[in-house]
């Protein structure tokens, strides 16, 4: 069992002042001007256009950690703007984002690349009690292959996670790749009013097919609180926890987006969970729709899972609509199981796989312990508490 989703449920050097915009690469900030300016209501973020870097004194192109260079300056706030090279920019201790309306992101719309070291212990990117802040067109690669402490990965797994955003409002994460996370998340957020959107997040963590650590596997994006969050149009290819878990916060969207298992076993692809230390369940206002979740032969275990009860039989989220979205490939493709005040509707439920590996024999739509919930016709009672098959 992942024993993280139980325990939450009971860098002023090399910095350009090259006249930059905050977000679209305009001209009117410069890189130590913060904004205040709400940065969570685009649809569609305009590409920065191609202009220099900002922090030159980190170099992409060599193999020198570039660590204290990139801190200083986003120590100094306003716009970093990195360029693309290789191996990248290398991290051996992780980077903090240390003022309110920082903008960070690529010359181009070719992503600069962020490379965790292999002894790196800590997310690549951290972000506490922050807002306005846009983070674009940046690859985060955890180097999963190469991390010397993939040993250690269990519990709440933080030091394996890609980024982490935490207690913080009004920002943006978009056109962004996270890849290759030791394990914990690619994306791990606690935020307010936020957008995540037009990301790919893949090959992250191992899946129980290839378990080398006591809980190797990985989130996509981890919402341990989605509080007026909009979490679109991302692809999230072979997470091996769960491709987009949210652990509650009330008028949450998650829509549009495309969850796939192609050669890694995931748990879940969309779940409603209950992470009692943040969002505590509530799932008020909360809608998951028009995302499409696949899986390859026996290469997840639920489609949409609807309830926590598989991790934390004595957990109930409340609250929630679930409808319209498209599912097909798991194991059970919908499942339902310790919710109050739900309304699922209109899922497209396809075909099944896999073999249960508890539970009894499984079926394409289950439901259980579901107290005032309006649910769509065609569930089959189905019991899973404490089995995650």
């Amino acid at each position: 069992m992942p024993l993280k989703r139980t325990a939450i449920a009971i860098a002023l050097l090399g910095c350009s002042s090259n006249p930059v915009a905050p977000f679209d690469a305009g001209a009117d900030a410069t890189p130590n001007e913060t904004s205040t300016q709400d940065v969570t209501t685009s649809d569609v973020v305009d590409a920065p256009a191609p202009l220099p870097p900002t922090c030159l004194a980190a170099n992409p192109n060599d193999n020198v950690a570039d660590d204290d260079m990139l801190q200083a300056c986003l120590d100094q706030g306003g716009v970093v703007r990195l360029e693309p090279g290789t191996p990248g920019y290398l991290l051996a201790k992780g980077l903090t984002v240390s003022k309110d309306g920082t903008r960070i992101t690529s010359t181009s719309t070719t992503r600069a690349r962020l490379q965790a070291e292999p002894a790196l212990a800590a997310p690549l990117l951290t972000m506490t009690n922050r807002a306005n802040v846009a983070i674009s067109f940046l690859e985060f690669d955890g180097n999963r292959p190469a991390r010397t402490g993939i040993a250690t990965c269990k519990g709440y797994r933080i030091f394996g996670t890609n980024v982490a955003i935490e207690g913080s409002q009004n920002f943006q994460f978009t056109d962004n790749r996270s890849t290759h996370a030791m394990c914990g998340s690619a994306l791990q957020v606690n935020g307010t009013s936020f957008e995540i959107a037009r990301n790919l997040i893949d090959d992250n963590g191992h899946g129980r097919e290839a378990v080398d650590a006591p809980e190797p596997w990985s989130d996509g994006i981890t919402l341990g609180l989605c509080s007026g969050g909009n979490v679109h149009d991302n692809d999230v290819v072979d997470a091996t926890d769960i491709a987009i878990v949210d652990g509650g916060g009330a008028g949450c969207q998650i829509v549009n987006n495309t969850i796939q298992a192609t050669s890694r076993h995931a748990f879940a692809g969309i779940a409603l969970h209950v992470f009692i230390a943040e969002g505590n369940g509530d799932h008020t206002g909360t809608v998951v729709k028009s995302n499409h979740i696949s899986s390859g032969p026996g290469l997840m275990t639920f489609g949409l899972s609807i309830g926590m009860h598989s991790w934390a039989p004595t957990t109930t989220a409340k609250g929630g609509t679930v409808t319209n979205n498209v599912v097909t490939g798991a194991l059970v493709d919908l499942q339902v199981d310790g919710v109050d005040g739900v309304t699922v509707s209109g899922n497209a439920i396809g075909t099944t796989s896999g073999a249960p590996g508890c539970g009894g024999t499984a079926a394409a739509y289950t439901t259980a312990h579901a107290t005032t919930s309006n649910l769509q016709s065609g569930g089959t009672p189905h019991v899973y508490d404490g089995c995650i098959p």
